[in-house]
């Protein structure tokens, strides 16, 4: 069964094409892992400095590995966020 994985960045004040010049390479990358169905960012129009990834996967397991395969300690890319995203996973209904 699919499962939907929503990850919401909050960036920094100033930060916002900072975020962008990392996140959109970064979702190319999402793009063409196995086991995704769709990949795309979101913005949200009320608060620009939250950005939001909405994925869908084949399972849960698949999003696990692909994220066991990239290294997520960027420091350059955490400094400019306003804390660490925030994933959650949603199964369809």
């Amino acid at each position: 069964m699919s499962v939907t994985y929503i990850n919401k960045f909050k960036r920094k004040a100033g930060k916002g094409s900072d975020v962008l010049g990392w996140l959109k390479p970064a979702m190319e990358g999402v793009k063409g892992a196995p086991g995704v169905q769709r990949a795309e960012l979101v913005v949200d129009p009320e608060d620009p400095d939250t950005i939001v990834s909405i994925e869908v996967w084949e399972s849960r397991e698949a999003h696990q590995t692909f994220v066991a395969s990239v290294n997520m300690d960027v420091p350059e890319v955490h400094a400019t966020l306003d804390g660490p995203p925030q994933g959650t996973y949603y199964d369809p209904v």
